[in-house]
């Protein structure tokens, strides 16, 4: 998208926390991206816990 500042869904994507399950991805080139590797359950875990709101799991069946 050239300029996601003018989409709403962008928008709040961007300026949104996202956190990514992977046992390759090092550097992730979305800001405010997150890797999270090792046991993805307790890390899940561990954002429910500390985390305010809820977590958004889209088209990702595999982790739920």
């Amino acid at each position: 998208m050239a300029d996601p500042s003018t989409n709403p869904i962008a928008a709040a994507l961007n300026s949104r926390p996202k956190y990514v399950a992977s046992t390759s991805l090092a550097d992730p080139q979305w800001t405010g991206t997150t890797v999270l590797h090792g046991d993805v359950a307790t890390a899940v875990g561990d954002l429910k816990a500390h985390q305010g709101g809820t977590l958004l799991v889209p088209g990702s069946g595999a982790l739920v």
